[in-house]
């Protein structure tokens, strides 16, 4: 999520890649079953950042941006 789409750079929501895609040609619906199969996935890797090898404090803010990140992603 550190990229500029159309226009919003900073706090990209569901609606901002389902719009993004429907601008390339891509469906609302198809958007939305690929965002919600990265959502899914997503819940085996935020556990596994301490794997990184980041210190605790980074981790627990690295964990808590994603985590919130994907919430962002799972709403309409």
């Amino acid at each position: 999520m550190a990229m500029n789409l159309y226009g919003r750079a900073n706090r990209l929501k569901r609606s901002d890649f389902i719009d993004a895609g429907e601008r390339l040609g891509v469906g609302a619906r198809p958007m939305r079953r690929m965002i919600d199969e990265v959502c899914d996935v997503s819940t085996t890797w935020i556990p596994r950042c301490a794997e990184i090898g980041f210190a605790d404090r980074d981790t627990e803010r690295l964990i808590a941006l994603l985590t919130a990140r994907a919430e962002s992603l799972t709403g309409s």
